[in-house]
């Protein structure tokens, strides 16, 4: 990620795909110099008839939000899955049980089974850090498990890819305008959240887990205009 603070711009570059914020005549000029020097693709524009798709992530907008969600990339996801049949219901929550608590559970998968999993872990990875953070903690239990994967990770695994299933069209959503901007320290919000070192699993060897979400803070305007938006958006 770049800033460059004479114009508030911001340049996000993941590998080959390049996503720019900023005043249009900045990025007017950005452009500009980046296409001389590089073959690239027609710049894409965020509008409200016109979404964008960065990495799996569709970015939208209203006269009120900016939006972002996953849903078709969990949809190709369950489908590469064989998940999106009538018998793989949606579950309402991310995580069910320990993921071992029997002989059952800890059993090592076969090879095939385990890189099946990583795959797994691999996409519920990037649906957590992009626009679920809700699902942080879960695909960190999980996740401790891919050295060597068992039939309780796998099961967690698929659990969370239900949850999601169920759940395709939430996101997150940001105000384009906020009638009461916090200032100074309470411009800023971070949320951390541990488990009090409750995961009883031998591999996390007794350490606490902790999730923590930082960003820019929003007025309570502010977020009652982002909940009535998103009641009547079907994005999220």
């Amino acid at each position: 990620m770049f800033y460059k603070p004479g114009e508030d711009t911001v340049i996000l570059v993941y590998v080959d795909d390049i996503f720019v914020d900023g005043r249009k005549k900045h990025m007017d000029a950005f452009f500009k110099v980046f296409q001389t020097r590089f073959k690239t693709t027609d710049v894409e524009w965020l509008t409200e008839k016109t979404s964008l798709d960065f990495n799996g992530i569709i970015i939208s907008m209203d006269d009120v939000c900016i939006y972002m969600d996953m849903q078709p990339y969990i949809a190709r996801s369950l489908t590469l899955f064989g998940m999106d049949c009538d018998d793989c219901e949606p579950l309402r929550i991310p995580m069910y049980g320990e993921i071992i608590h029997s002989p059952d559970l800890e059993k090592k998968l076969s090879v095939a089974d385990a890189a099946t999993f990583l795959s797994k872990v691999g996409v519920c990875h990037w649906i957590a850090q992009s626009v679920s953070p809700t699902t942080k903690f879960t695909i960190q239990r999980i996740a401790q498990h891919m050295a060597s994967p068992n039939v309780g990770a796998l099961k967690a695994v698929n659990d969370l890819l239900r949850y999601h299933k169920g759940h395709m069209h939430s996101g997150l959503a940001s105000p384009l305008f906020d009638p009461n901007p916090p200032v100074g320290k309470a411009k800023y919000a971070l949320y951390v959240d541990a488990d009090n070192s409750s995961n009883p699993e031998i591999q996390n060897k007794g350490k606490g887990m902790y999730g923590f979400v930082f960003g820019y803070a929003h007025s309570d305007e502010a977020l009652q205009l982002v909940a009535k938006a998103g009641k009547r958006c079907t994005k999220v």
